[in-house]
């Protein structure tokens, strides 16, 4: 083709023909731009191809995400949560009869199960698109949502966090008072002593705290989902948009 045009230009120049030859330069410099910009237009096409494969592929891999999050946090609610409430209700209903030694209220404060549980939101997904420079593929509301849901997110994780903070501390205190090793050695039994009566009752105080505290953790996990949930279904419904 391209000797083709050269023969051309080759004899209008022989033939003297300057003006026909300017017009079929000109001509041919039009092709050349039009050939160009076709080969842009199909490269174009095919990187918007492309990239709506990418986008698609990181949107089903966040939706992935999100519902797998509100799976776990169901579990985390219904499961641990609700356990820890229902176990610390029915021991202060058993307290707040009284009429028992102060040695029986000790020992089912102890035998009270309380589960500690931590909130850990899957974000791999959109964590891999921000870091590979592929967060453009998201609309402006998308990814408003996305950062909405996450601050609501580590808010979460924040106030969990310092309630299994202060379980801690309770538990610790606890300890400070009762004999409450994992392995039960008889300790004070093998020293034929018995824990005082003011220490017994400092020991359950912290354990209530201790309850207290892990009640709010499960209560809490219940008012956090419902945000979370909410923040969740909004990026699924928008993810969702032809």
């Amino acid at each position: 083709m391209i000797s083709f045009f050269r023969k051309i230009r080759q004899k209008l120049l022989q033939q003297n023909r300057i003006t026909q030859y300017l017009v079929y330069a000109i001509g041919e410099i039009f092709l050349v731009v039009i050939g160009i910009l076709i080969a842009l237009q199909v490269n174009n096409v095919n990187q918007r191809r492309l990239d709506n494969i990418k986008r698609n592929e990181y949107i089903i891999r966040i939706k992935g995400d999100i519902e797998s999050d509100l799976k776990h946090l169901d579990e985390l609610v219904d499961g641990l949560g609700k356990e820890n409430v229902d176990n610390i209700d029915r021991y202060f209903g058993f307290f707040n009869q009284g009429g028992q030694p102060l040695e029986v209220f000790v020992d089912s404060a102890l035998k009270t199960r309380l589960n500690k549980f931590r909130y850990l939101p899957n974000r791999h997904s959109f964590e891999d698109m921000k870091s590979s420079g592929n967060i453009q593929f998201l609309t402006d509301e998308q990814r408003g949502a996305l950062a909405d849901l996450i601050a609501q997110q580590d808010f979460t994780i924040i106030m969990f966090e310092k309630m299994i903070d202060q379980i801690n501390l309770e538990d610790y205190s606890a300890r400070g008072y009762l004999d409450m090793d994992d392995d039960p050695s008889a300790f004070y039994e093998t020293l034929g002593v018995k824990i005082s009566l003011e220490d017994q009752i400092k020991g359950l105080h912290h354990l209530h705290n201790k309850m207290n505290w892990s009640r709010s953790l499960g209560t809490t996990a219940e008012a956090r989902r419902i945000v979370i949930r909410d923040k969740s279904n909004k990026i699924l419904a928008l993810f969702s948009k032809k």
